[in-house]
């Protein structure tokens, strides 16, 4: 819930705005505000249609309020003619399924964003959604305190209730109604809205996989909906594979908004942890980005001690020196490169502040039929940009994350008989990866 404080800025109404981060997976189901004791409604409308109707309130001297998706992760709230002296209570309520944690099929990891950072815009993205990022006033201060209430209720016996990017005070855990329940607040009262939110829910039970299935009747029609959702937790061959980290060097990963305590120190910090644990017989190359890149080796090679110390050697001269983040170039010139070996399987590791504008044009290169598995990496504080980021949180241990990247992985899964609406392909999964489908 948003709340906004009582404004004295002279006699006039005003229209106040609200630029915010959302899940990139969340399904907003509810909308409403509380003015001057009144509450608004919301309804679901087309977008140019709910823009107008809310002008033409506004124009009309009526309060008016309108929430509109600017990207996927990213919304907009207007309050037209806010009276001096009025505040503001804003509710939203969405739902968004939970990933199984990175290194652990017994933990769900919830992501509340709670920042945009500043991101860069190529010169090739020209879509009204870009300049309404790019013309974001960003500040380092944080007028707006957060306080967060948790409610936790599982199947299964809840064992560990914590956050990796927040001190959190929990209470007893309780059995209601056959389910586990328990609450959790921040240690403080409130915090700085700086970083995201990260929860992770541990059960003593390992995730499995379900079926749900669910309906609903309205005017006597009805409709049907159902998910499977798939944890993959079983031995897998072992393949050898071709391993590409790319890095981005570009200004914001040396520090500030986007990257408080140099983002390029947490992704040279990765890499010491990356190339010493990476198969004996694998290939590897490892590409710098920004405005430019540029490759440390021609192509590809075997990674063996001689190839090791030349990586480390580079890593360890690492600045962020490459001025803007043009991600699209590197990824290109990658995908336009023959595998290292017939038998390799390719895996991209980016590790980014992921502070860019053209998130859907970058994701087009990172699913099938492209036929690789690639991972976004970032620091903790910048919201994820695509469903393969990975935060990458400071002071925490990278070692689960690695082991869990550069296992093997399923390339596809198949259905034993026509199912309508579910795909007949799935992206290359790793063990321990949720996969729903719907239908």
């Amino acid at each position: 819930m948003l709340h906004t404080r009582p404004y004295f800025l002279g006699f006039r109404p005003i229209e106040a705005v609200y630029v915010f981060p959302v899940e990139e997976s969340a399904a907003v189901t509810a909308f409403e505000a509380e003015v001057e004791g009144r509450t608004i409604t919301t309804k679901v409308k087309a977008k140019k249609e709910a823009a107008q109707e809310y002008s033409d309130a506004v124009q009309a001297g009526h309060t008016a309020v309108l929430l509109e998706e600017d990207k996927p992760d990213v919304f907009t709230i207007k309050i037209g003619q806010l009276k001096p002296g009025s505040g503001a209570k804003i509710r939203l309520i969405y739902a968004s399924e939970l990933p199984v944690d990175e290194g652990s099929v017994k933990a769900v990891r919830l992501t509340v964003p709670t920042t945009i950072a500043p991101r860069f815009v190529p010169y090739t993205d020209g879509s009204e959604a870009a300049k309404k990022l790019g013309g974001i006033q960003y500040s380092l201060d944080t007028p707006a305190p957060l306080k967060v209430s948790i409610l936790a209720v599982m199947k299964n016996k809840i064992a560990a209730l914590e956050s990796p990017s927040h001190k959190l005070l929990n209470e007893e855990m309780k059995l209601e109604d056959g389910r586990f329940v328990m609450e959790s607040r921040l240690r403080s009262s409130c915090d700085e809205m700086d970083r995201d939110l990260i929860v992770l829910v541990t059960t003593e039970v390992e995730q499995r996989a379900a079926f749900f299935f669910e309906q609903f009747e309205k005017d006597g029609k009805v409709t049907s909906a159902g998910m499977v959702s798939l944890v993959p937790s079983f031995r897998l061959k072992e393949s050898r594979s071709e391993l590409i980290f790319v890095v981005d060097r570009s200004g914001s990963m040396g520090g500030g908004f986007s990257s408080p305590g140099s983002g390029i120190d947490q992704a040279k910090k990765a890499l010491g942890l990356f190339l010493p644990s990476m198969p004996a017989d694998c290939w590897f190359n490892i590409y710098s980005f920004g405005s430019t890149f540029e490759s440390l080796f021609p192509k590809s090679i075997p990674y063996d001690d001689t190839s090791l110390a030349t990586a480390k050697a580079h890593v360890a001269e690492m600045t962020a020196n490459y001025g803007g983040t043009v991600i699209l170039n590197p990824l290109r010139a990658i995908f336009k490169e023959e595998h290292a070996h017939k038998e390799a399987s390719r895996q991209i590791f980016v590790l980014t502040d992921g502070s860019v504008s053209n998130t859907d044009e970058v994701g087009v290169f990172l699913v099938p039929p492209y036929g690789c598995f690639s991972t976004f990496y970032g620091p903790l504080f910048v919201h994820r940009c695509w469903p393969w980021f990975v935060p990458m949180p400071p002071d925490v241990g990278f070692s689960p994350l690695v082991l869990a990247t550069v296992a093997p992985a399923i390339w596809s899964l198949g259905w034993p008989g026509p199912v309508a609406e579910l795909p007949s392909l799935l992206p290359r999964e790793r063990t321990s990866d949720r996969r729903s489908c719907h239908s």
